[in-house]
């Protein structure tokens, strides 16, 4: 009663009317028990549930760092690039970096560089890792015939499958917008994934582009 929050006589009520889930022995019409964890899912929903505002903006180098870290729950090793590498594209270009937020904490993020078309394919060819990419390969979005590459889309993993889902479809939903901006904006001719294919890449559910935490984690 004292979980719930109601009197006796309501938690009578609701165990007569099938509201409260119990149990009681066959034949018999008193000792009626109720069970641990049906309370405690009701218990759960009358907790009051966040609402705290999802944010999406420009990603501080903090959030950079922490973007770092935390791809090494997600990749191979040999597959993340270093934080003072990033740190060189940020000064090729400061408007590559995305990140979502919650509460102002960092808990995704995503990465769309505009390169020279050479060295996509060099990538494309696996003759070069996103480590070797080199400052000077990364454009301002104001110059013209753009090629647009898009390396990273990831989350911060809670262990909690409802908010990691919300943090998923938070960030594809806000990529999605960021993507659609750029390309109205500027001049993207050219793509390895082009923004369009992107965008439509991440409306499919059966092949999401959020990496999922590695298994030895």
């Amino acid at each position: 009663m004292k979980l719930l929050g109601i009197s006796k006589a309501t938690l009578n009520r609701r165990a007569e009317d099938g509201t409260i889930p119990t149990e009681i022995e066959e034949g018999r019409k008193r000792g009626r028990k109720y069970p641990k964890e049906a309370i405690d899912a009701h218990v759960r929903l009358l907790k009051p549930k966040s609402k705290t505002k999802l944010t999406f903006g420009p990603t501080t180098n903090s959030e950079l760092w922490a973007s770092f870290q935390n791809h090494f729950k997600l990749y191979e090793v040999e597959d993340i690039v270093t934080y003072d590498r990033l740190l060189e594209w940020r000064e090729a270009n400061d408007d590559i970096f995305m990140s979502a937020r919650e509460g102002g904490k960092r808990i995704a993020g995503v990465t769309i560089l505009p390169l020279a078309e050479d060295v996509i394919k060099s990538l494309i060819d696996g003759r070069i890792r996103e480590q070797n990419i080199e400052p000077w390969a990364i454009r301002k979005w104001s110059e013209k015939n753009l090629t647009a590459y898009i390396p990273s889309i990831s989350i911060h993993y809670t262990g909690d499958k409802q908010r990691d889902r919300e943090r998923g479809h938070y960030i594809i939903r806000s990529a999605i917008r960021w993507a659609l901006s750029l390309d109205r904006q500027y001049d993207i001719k050219k793509a390895a994934r082009p923004i369009r294919a992107f965008i439509d890449t991440l409306e499919q559910e059966e092949s999401p582009l959020v990496p999922p935490p590695r298994d030895n984690q």
